[in-house]
Parts: C-alpha cells; structure tokens; sequence
C-alpha cells in the first residue's frame, strides 16, 4: 500500500495539487485545431478568399482520430478544459519521474 509520508516533498505537493485539480475542475483530453475552409455561397468573403475558421477538439478513440467543432460561445471554456487536462499530465509526469526514483533506488538497493 502506498503511504504519502514516505514520499519526497515535491511529490506529495504534486498529489495535493493534481487531487484539488481533479475533483474541483472540469477536463478534457485532446488539443485544440483550427479549420479555415469555404461556405460556398458566391457572394460570401470567403469566394473572395477570406475563409471562415473554425475550432476544433481533436482526440483520439478506439484507435482512430476524432474531431468535435467546438460553436464560438464554447471556445474559452474547452480551451481552459483541455488547458486544465495539461496541467494534470504535468502533474503526473512529476509524480511518476518521483517513483521511478524510488522504483531504481530501491533496486539499486537490493542489489548491494
């Protein structure tokens, strides 16, 4: 069993941190992708070449790429979502990195 007391400073901050995150805010995993393209109406900007640009929440399921439009009225909220998700791997990689620590330490330690 995994007990926090015996684990460095740093890591247990990361735990704290990474456990506010996950129960506080909501997230989203995938990064965020723009599309300009044409309407195809012939007397809109964009037969004049000014395309129209759109959001996208790009992800991965079942091993294939996925795309979701993200409407205008939604864009700040899935970009701190998907922002929010960035901050947990971050978190996770720290954590991990600390138990890999521990993981060869302790190997180096059977050893001797």
């Amino acid at each position: 069993m995994y007990h926090s007391n015996n684990s460095p400073q740093h890591e247990r901050v990361a735990r704290s941190k990474l456990k506010k995150i996950i129960y506080s805010s909501p997230f989203i995993k995938g990064s965020l992708a723009t599309h300009a393209r044409k309407c195809g109406k012939p007397n809109c900007k964009c037969s004049s070449g000014e395309k129209h640009v759109s959001l996208y929440l790009a992800y991965w399921e079942d091993n294939k790429q996925k795309r979701i439009f993200i409407p205008t009225h939604l864009e700040e909220t899935i970009k701190k979502w998907v922002e929010t998700n960035k901050t947990i791997e971050d978190l996770l990689s720290k954590i991990s990195r600390a138990c890999y620590k521990r993981f060869t330490d302790k190997k180096t330690k059977a050893k001797a």
